[in-house]
């Protein structure tokens, strides 16, 4: 008789992702307006200062993110980057993941190299 009860089961997705955000005020702020714009939660911020030696004005921040599904963790990845903050998801476990990924790479590469518009 127990068969009906899996409905009331959530399953939470977790995603990670590293942004890259101005360290002037309201950086971090303009990110996290994007996540609460379109219902992803975020459950923790770190700060990642070391690596962008090439961009003294920019810090990095990785966040892990409570979203709906892949799909809503997809659209809250294409919403970040057409804000302008690029972003590595490296939650990458499957194929659409590490497409993604790649994607992400190459677009922090061309933001690295100065060639597109921080």
């Amino acid at each position: 008789h127990h068969h009906h009860h899996h409905h009331l089961i959530i399953i939470i997705s977790l995603i990670r992702f590293i942004s890259t955000v101005s360290d002037r005020p309201g950086g971090i702020a303009g990110v996290t307006k994007i996540l609460a714009d379109h219902g992803a939660s975020i459950k923790e911020i770190f700060h990642e200062r070391a690596w962008l030696q090439s961009n003294v004005y920019s810090v990095q921040i990785k966040c892990v993110v409570e979203v709906v599904d892949r799909e809503h963790g997809l659209k809250v990845h294409r919403e970040l980057l057409k804000a302008g903050f690029p972003t590595i998801m490296y939650d990458a476990e499957d194929a659409v993941g590490k497409e993604f990924e790649k994607d992400s790479q190459e677009m922090l590469k061309l933001l690295d190299a100065g060639n597109l518009r921080a």
